[in-house]
């Protein structure tokens, strides 16, 4: 949750002016810490609160080191997404491209199919008036055979 600024906004912390972050920082700190912190602390030895300031600034230190780390580490891995989601696009690109030629491909096969089909057709046809053709002919040749075998018998007799 974000405490909001003066201006009555609610702005994360990284996105606020160095200003308004003290602002936000210190009323945090006072609502956090009372006046009866502040008199437990008052009882505390001097070496204690020096170790407990010690203890608080490497805290600080290290979680500004582990910050840094996390949005650098958070930079570098959206550019290597960036690049990647670009590499895909080109990868999309060269696809479409082949998916665009090889329907011209199967659009030229399947005319091709068509042409051959009715040329088939076309020769079925044909086929079927020469077998017709060839029936006549058998049965004319039948028929002048049997003709020829009577003319031959009766030259013979």
């Amino acid at each position: 949750m974000c405490l909001s600024t003066d201006d009555g906004s609610s702005k994360p912390f990284a996105e606020l002016p160095a200003n308004l972050k003290n602002r936000r920082m210190s009323r945090a700190m006072g609502e956090l810490f009372t006046p009866a912190d502040d008199a437990h602390l008052s009882s505390l030895g001097k070496s204690e609160i020096d170790a407990l300031h010690e203890s608080w600034a490497e805290f600080s230190i290290r979680m500004t080191a582990y910050t840094r780390r996390c949005y650098s580490g958070d930079s570098d891995e959206v550019e290597r997404l960036r690049d990647e989601i670009g590499k895909l696009q080109e990868k999309e690109k060269m696809h479409l491209s082949e998916v665009s030629e090889l329907k011209k491909k199967l659009h030229w096969t399947e005319s091709e199919l068509d042409r051959a089909k009715r040329c088939i057709k076309n020769d079925e046809g044909e086929l079927q008036r020469a077998k017709v053709d060839l029936a006549k002919a058998k049965e004319d040749s039948t028929i002048l055979t049997s003709q020829r075998d009577s003319v031959n018998r009766a030259l013979k007799m």
